[in-house]
């Protein structure tokens, strides 16, 4: 055998190797492996079930939320790989009603870290590497009356985004719609981003009542920026700016959002952090 063919034949062996390491450490989830956690007895029962999404709905009826004002934290924590985020977690989330997470892995346990202020916590994963799953939630001072998680896999490296929405019942009949997202991302051509963003606009078009909608969605180029502004529109929300406004770009272009529809802005506002790659938004709103 030639020097060329044995060089040849040990890059495939390398190749395969590698590769079958790759499948035996990661785990995929399609619908998405949703996990509920509260320090607070309540009861789901699966409603909905399709190859990618699965949809939850409360035995009993939640209780009835009786403010006018809620205040948000949406922040990429980045797998908690970056010191000092437990700290700047806390602090943020300190006279938060609701945090909308993405990259969340389950090593952070946030189920027991914020516990005590968040007793409802959604948390939907996508995949798993070597038993540590990754992915996005939403944790509440509230327990939702339904909760449904979606995922969409990444065209070249499979690993699929997550998306997570939840409804809380309000005082007027209707319900308080907060949609967590954490958008496909290694893409040039946004076919699957598509696809993602259309689902989550699906839902949100049954929805009668106010609708928050924020997270990651990876506009790093103006065609997904104009994808993304173009549906929001559609839709009749409102995006969000701050001020000052650090928002992670990439290419000039931001990558975290937040759209209203039936709220109204009090004051929003981002902070620089060196706890995660992209900094945090906060932000408080009111009901229409």
């Amino acid at each position: 055998m030639s020097k060329l063919k044995k060089t040849i034949v040990i890059l495939v062996a390398i190749f395969l190797v590698l590769g079958g390491y790759f499948l035996i450490a990661f785990t995929m989830f399609s619908p998405p492996k949703t996990t509920f956690f509260s320090t607070n007895q309540v009861n789901y029962a699966l409603k909905k079930r399709s190859d990618i999404t699965d949809c939850y709905h409360a035995e009993q009826q939640t209780e009835v939320l009786n403010q006018s004002e809620f205040q948000l934290l949406v922040w990429n924590i980045h797998k908690g790989q970056d010191a000092g985020w437990q700290d700047t977690l806390h602090t943020l989330s300190h006279n938060a009603d609701l945090l909308l997470l993405q990259e969340i892995s389950s090593q952070q346990h946030l189920e027991k870290l914020l516990e005590k202020h968040f007793p409802y916590f959604v948390y939907a994963v996508s995949f798993a590497y070597h038993n540590t799953f990754s992915g996005v939630g939403t944790l509440a001072k509230f327990a939702p009356q339904t909760y449904c998680a979606s995922a969409t896999k990444e065209p070249w490296i499979k690993l699929p985004k997550v998306g997570v929405a939840t409804t809380y019942p309000l005082l007027n009949g209707k319900s308080l719609l907060v949609v967590n997202l954490h958008l496909v991302n290694f893409e040039w051509n946004p076919t699957n981003y598509q696809q993602q963003l259309t689902e989550a606009f699906n839902l949100i078009a049954t929805h009668q009542g106010p609708i928050i909608l924020a997270g990651d969605f990876n506009t790093w180029n103006k065609r997904r920026l104009r994808l993304v502004e173009e549906l929001a529109n559609k839709h009749h929300f409102r995006p969000v700016s701050f001020s000052p406004d650090v928002r992670l770009h990439f290419m000039n272009n931001p990558l975290d959002h937040i759209f209203v529809k039936g709220l109204s802005v009090l004051d929003a506002t981002t902070l620089e952090t060196e706890s995660s790659d992209h900094n945090p938004l906060l932000i408080k709103l009111k009901l229409d």
